[in-house]
Parts: C-alpha cells; structure tokens; sequence
C-alpha cells in the first residue's frame, strides 16, 4: 500500500506519546512493506538536524500552542484564511506527488478544515483518533444555530476564496479507546461505524523489570514516580497533595516523589512548586525532566509505585501502559481510557479522580503490603504484554487499511473491532471496561 500520515507534530518535534505513536506505525508499516510518507508541520522544523526521508514539514498552524508570543514562531501562519489557504495548496500538490491508497490523519486541530475537505475529495481519508480534535467538524450538527449560521456563512467565505469546506465523512473514525468513542457519541455524534484500535508499546518498553518494592532495603525511604506531561489536567496537584497526606503516616515520613516529565506551561509549573513549598515537600520532590523513553524502564525498576493521575477523561495513555508492562505496581484513577485497562484489586489499585486522601490510602496500602503489590504489578505487565502492543496496534491497523483499500468493510481485527455503538469486542488480557 501506498499510505500517507497527515499529523500536526511529527518526531522529533512532539508533545505526548500520540506523535511517538504516530512515527511508530510509520516505521512499523515501512518496515512490513509498505510505502509510508508523512506529511506534518513545519513547526519548530529548524530543530530537526538529522536528515529525513519520506517526512515533509510543510504544513503551518494557526496559532503558537499557547506559548508565549516571544517564542520561536516558525510554521506558524499570520492568520486562520492564510493557514487555510497554504495547507490546502500543500496537501494538494503532496497527494498528487505521493499518489496514496489511503491517507490517515493523526492530527489536524492547528491546521484548518480545509485540509481535510481537500484531502477527501481526493483520495481514500481515515481519522486514527486519540483525542477529540474533530469533535467540532463532525457535531456541528449538535451546536447552537447562532454557531450553525456563522459556521455557513464563514464556509462560503471560504469557498469563494477557493477552500474547499465540505462536511467530514464519518465512515472511517478509529478511536485509540471505546472511552473515546462515547466522548465524541455523547456530542450526538455517529460513530456506530466507528473501530477501536488500542494503542501500543514497542517491546523495549514492554519487558518486565525487577520490582524495587521487593528490593527495598529498610533504610531506603520509599519511592513514588510519576511519568507525564506537567499540567493541570494530569492531576500532579492532587498528588502533591497526597504526598503530604501519605507522609504523616508511619513509616511512610520519608516518602520521596520523582516527577519525569516535562512543564509546559510556565504558569502552571510555578504554581506546581508554590504547593510544594507550602507543603513543606521541597526536599521530597524531584523533577528529572522529561526523560529519553529508552531511560523509562531504568526508572520504573528505581522506584516502588507509580501514581497515574489523570484527571480528565484521557483516551488512552501510553505512560500508563508502559509502568503496567514493566511490572511497578500501579495506583491509577479510572477516567478515560485507563478504565480498559485498570482492574482495582486484580492488577492494580483505583483511586478517585482529584481526591488526594484516596490516592493517599491507596499508595499507603501499596507501599505497606510489599508482596500483595507485586503480584498486581506482575498482573498487569502479563497483561499488558498480550493485549496492547505494538505488534497488536500496528497488526490491526494494517488489517483495517488493506481492507479499506482492497473495497471490503474497513474493519481491524475482531480483537479491536467495533460491533455496535460504544460496545467494541473485548481483547484478552484486558479485564474490566
């Protein structure tokens, strides 16, 4: 097949584990025989130093992802109509030079509707969804008609410029998560033809390691880790919070906390270290960065839990995967897509979303029953060693693009496939939700 990735971000230059995920499956279907070329932004492009193949930064954005206006502003467009009007020419001219089968979209939020018109009047187009970046294309049915009204009169404005804006198809939506499938069902939105495809981990992130909490020595304080972007919405705060909590108890006073990941928004990051302070943690939080995904299994084997927080309803977290798949017991809230994988009691241990005294109890019990915690985490790494890999993502991808290509149901493997609205099969190994 000849396949074409559209994303906004394209490694090197990324934000979350979506874009690491999108360049694996570019590379795992090259490597399978396929003919994959990537088409991305030109965001932040003078960063990229080491030659690329098959990648295009062409692409301009909308705005400057919230950074501030000081910052580098390359592959930023002047305007939303000149954003428009320079990817729908670029998409164009790179879908008659690549010639694909199929197009798949990562991403599109920062780069106009235009390009998605003008893709599906041109070729075959799938949106492989891990966020709710198309919500607003595809439930503008569902809006108020003040929005309707301007929406129609900004489209013909766009017409009469030469964009293309015609409705979004709904026929080929992949979801990483069936979490996410109702999110965007809940918009009034018809997915009942949507797949859920699960993301995965590249084997090197999928070994087990030797668990620290049954290596503790009694002198050694105990360790939290925490592996994720730094930002609100991840619940970092909630955690701070419980590390107070979790502190007072005996035997836990020395509790230390290691935060790998990396602060995005300045505002935040000073609010993240006021509480800290306040709580009297500064010298029981450590902030190691964002770290080289091939360093994250070392650091799982260092620490005794690890606390996954989110508190949004997140579509399918790759650094939840990857702590399950190294054995680290795992103390998780159950909002999104961790709910598929999370099985409180059986191979790790739930807490409520924002509820520090929760999270609290729970590291406490983790980090008091050494042995009954291990066997969670040993649980949870079989488990996700069968059901969410990368050998598993990128097989059930392939199957549905093929299948798209060749006329028949565009359907992944029965394993990821969608039976009925908001119900797909379960995979083995995945347990509850």
């Amino acid at each position: 097949m000849r396949i074409l990735f559209v994303s906004d971000l394209y490694p090197p230059i990324w934000v979350g584990g979506y874009e690491l995920n999108c360049a694996e499956m570019a590379e795992g279907l090259r490597a399978r025989g396929h003919h994959v070329e990537v088409l991305t932004s030109a965001y932040r492009a003078e960063q990229v130093h080491a030659p690329e193949t098959g990648v295009y930064r062409l692409l301009q954005f909308k705005s400057n992802l919230r950074r501030p206006k000081t910052a580098d502003m390359t592959g930023v467009g002047r305007n939303r109509i000149t954003v428009q009007l320079h990817n729908v020419r670029i998409i164009r001219r790179i879908i008659a030079q690549v010639r694909p089968d199929v197009l798949v979209f990562w991403g599109g939020h920062e780069l106009g509707r235009g390009l998605l018109s003008a893709a599906e009047q041109r070729c075959r187009v799938v949106y492989f969804l891990a966020d709710n970046w198309l919500t607003l294309e595809l439930g503008i049915d569902q809006r108020p008609w003040r929005y309707r009204a301007s929406r129609r009169l900004y489209d013909l404005a766009l017409r009469v410029l030469g964009i293309p804006s015609g409705a979004v198809r709904r026929d080929h939506l992949i979801f990483v998560s069936r979490a996410l499938q109702n999110q965007y069902a809940g918009l009034g939105i018809d997915v009942r033809k949507g797949t859920v495809i699960h993301l995965g981990i590249a084997e090197e992130f999928a070994r087990f390691q030797p668990q620290h909490i049954l290596r503790r020595t009694p002198d050694e304080p105990p360790r939290v880790l925490y592996t994720g972007q730094l930002v609100a919405a991840k619940g970092v705060l909630t955690l701070i919070k419980a590390l107070a909590q979790l502190r007072t108890r005996p035997g836990l006073e020395q509790t230390r906390l290691t935060l790998a990941g990396g602060v995005h928004h300045e505002t935040f990051g000073a609010a993240l270290r006021a509480e800290i302070h306040a709580l009297g943690l500064d010298d029981a939080v450590e902030f190691a960065g964002r770290l080289p995904r091939a360093e994250l299994p070392a650091l799982f084997s260092r620490h005794d839990v690890q606390a996954f927080t989110s508190e949004w309803q997140e579509p399918f977290a790759l650094s939840l995967l990857e702590g399950m798949a190294s054995g680290i017991p795992v103390v998780s809230t159950l909002r999104g897509g961790s709910a598929e994988v999370i099985r409180d009691g059986a191979n790790a241990r739930a807490f409520a979303a924002g509820d520090p005294a929760d999270l609290a109890d729970k590291l406490a019990w983790v980090l008091s029953h050494p042995q009954e915690a291990a066997a969670l985490g040993r649980t949870a790494s079989a488990e996700i060693r069968q059901c969410c890999t990368l050998r598993s993502e990128l097989d059930a991808l392939e199957a549905y693009l093929q299948n798209m290509v060749a006329g028949g149901p565009p359907d992944a493997p029965a394993a990821a496939r969608t039976e009925e609205h908001g119900a797909p099969r379960e995979r083995a190994g995945t347990g509850a939700g």
